[in-house]
């Protein structure tokens, strides 16, 4: 396997960090995208 590949596939080798976790957290606007699941038949 080529090393490009390995580490493409090495999708646990990182961390984030409470700061990164909060950065994330203050994406979320309520908002939805896509199908409602509740109205799929």
């Amino acid at each position: 396997m080529s090393p490009g590949i390995r580490q493409n596939l090495d999708v646990l080798g990182f961390e984030l960090s409470d700061a990164d976790m909060d950065a994330i957290a203050g994406l979320d606007r309520g908002l939805r995208t896509g199908l409602d699941s509740a109205t799929l038949n």
